[in-house]
């Protein structure tokens, strides 16, 4: 009751069970050793003695100086990843233009290589027939890589940093 701690914070200070603790409180059929009983006689005298002096004044302007340091670094790390995911929404943007560009370019390929094959169909041209197979795989392939699940997930990610960046703006207005 002495201090603004449990019995159960106490006991470990003094490194006994919480039971012990309890049984030497309330009704003295354990005793504390006498360097434990010290011990906590040290540490009340401790609280009184700030509790008289104003000490606890000093411990709360300490205190209230490390949290404004702590909210301005907070505020700076906010505003620093308000920044990064902005760019990095800007970055992935235009990679996203660049994939749909590419996606576009891809189609009118397998467009003119398909129109080549039908009409190499039935030629003598060997050779040319196997580029245009070869380069009808390797743009199909490419097609995958730059389709609509490519692209959506890529969105997303823009999505994500947007909302990051937006998110951590606001977070360090609130907090000034």
């Amino acid at each position: 009751g002495d201090f603004p701690v449990s019995n159960r914070q106490l006991a470990m200070y003094l490194g006994v069970s919480q039971s012990m603790m309890h049984m030497s409180e309330r009704d003295g059929s354990r005793s504390l050793t006498t360097e434990q009983s010290a011990k906590l006689t040290e540490l009340m005298m401790a609280y009184r003695s700030a509790q008289k002096t104003g000490k606890a004044q000093k411990a709360l302007f300490d205190t209230s100086t490390r949290y404004e340091k702590d909210i301005k670094l907070m505020i700076n790390r906010l505003k620093t990843d308000a920044v990064f995911f902005s760019q990095k929404a800007r970055m992935l943007q235009k990679k996203l233009d660049e994939m749909s560009g590419k996606h576009n370019e891809g189609l009118h390929w397998l467009s003119t290589v398909e129109t080549m094959l039908e009409n190499y169909s039935g030629s003598k041209r060997e050779g040319s027939y196997k580029w245009l197979d070869l380069q009808q795989a390797l743009v199909t392939k490419r097609l995958l890589d730059t389709g609509i699940v490519a692209r959506a997930k890529l969105k997303m990610e823009i999505a994500l940093a947007k909302a990051r960046a937006a998110e951590s703006r606001l977070l360090s207005r609130e907090l000034k």
